[in-house]
């Protein structure tokens, strides 16, 4: 079962490897997920890739590789420029992000397995 913080860094992860073509470095994922440890990262890189989400390589810099169980192409995700949270443009726009007025931020304080 992955959680919520786990699956926001894997977007994260996702988002930037679409984008540019290269996974974030350790500063840049501390940043995405305002946390002001890098050990809190590694901790998140480590639970991802003992259940099969990521696989860390020898390679140096960008040394992680993302598994197809932890692709996330079929449906994108997109950072909301205003407040960076994560999001999926496929849920309509009703006012709010997500479209549930009472939910904008659909995977925030959910819990997901695969």
């Amino acid at each position: 079962m992955i959680t919520e913080r786990q699956l926001e860094l894997l977007g994260y992860i996702n988002l930037i490897f679409n984008t540019r073509g290269e996974i974030p470095t350790y500063e840049e994922m501390k940043r995405l997920m305002k946390v002001k440890s890098k050990d809190t990262i590694s901790n998140f890189i480590d639970s991802l890739v003992s259940k099969g989400y990521l696989v860390k390589s020898k390679l140096g810099k960008g040394n992680l590789i993302i598994t197809e169980k932890g692709q996330m192409n079929e449906e994108p995700f997109r950072l909301c420029p205003m407040c960076g949270h994560l999001y999926q443009p496929s849920i309509k726009f009703q006012g709010k992000i997500g479209g549930d007025p009472n939910n904008p931020f659909p995977l925030k304080n959910k819990r997901l397995s695969y």
